[in-house]
């Protein structure tokens, strides 16, 4: 399997379903209790609040590893890949991988806000359902502005981290 198939599919794996997946199969094999809905949704929170906590790390190992290895930040993220030659291969794998490693991360933080408009829902909360949806798309098309190819990788990275360390403050606070 190529390098960014795998660190794409890596990347989009941070999700809060998998978390809870993994939740309940803890449950079942300590005790072999079943959780109660109320019990699975009173964790949502918490499981949200980890799974941004999760992406907004990787985000920084990526800019602090592609910083260590003097990736030229300010070349647009889709033209990284073809500004190393192979043969300075630390350098040339981690610009190759970026694009798809952010587009992953991307697509997490986007999977996590639709989460938290699940979380909303599962909790009962019709009336934060709404709004939260409608805030969910405007957020969505946020984060693809953010994650632009075209845009310098050092302002793409920056945004996602900002943003990423901000959905999970708000994750924190519910």
């Amino acid at each position: 399997m190529p390098a960014d198939v795998t660190i794409g599919a890596a990347a989009a794996s941070l999700s809060m379903l998998d978390n809870l997946y993994k939740l309940i199969q803890n449950a079942k094999k300590n005790g072999g209790e079943q959780l109660s809905t109320s019990e699975i949704i009173q964790s949502l929170p918490a499981e949200a609040f980890g799974v941004g906590k999760q992406i907004t790390a990787r985000l920084i190992a990526l800019d602090e590893q592609m910083k260590r290895l003097k990736v030229d930040l300010d070349i647009p993220l889709q033209e990284l890949e073809t500004s190393y030659d192979w043969w300075k291969y630390k350098r040339y794998r981690a610009a190759k991988n970026a694009l798809p490693e952010i587009e992953g991360l991307k697509n997490s933080i986007i999977t996590l806000v639709d989460d938290v408009v699940a979380v909303f829902a599962c909790a009962g909360a019709e009336e934060l359902l709404s709004k939260s949806f409608t805030e969910a798309l405007d957020e969505k098309t946020h984060l693809r502005d953010l994650a632009d190819p075209a845009k310098p990788a050092r302002e793409v990275l920056t945004g996602l981290i900002a943003y990423s360390e901000k959905i999970t403050a708000q994750l924190g606070d519910l």
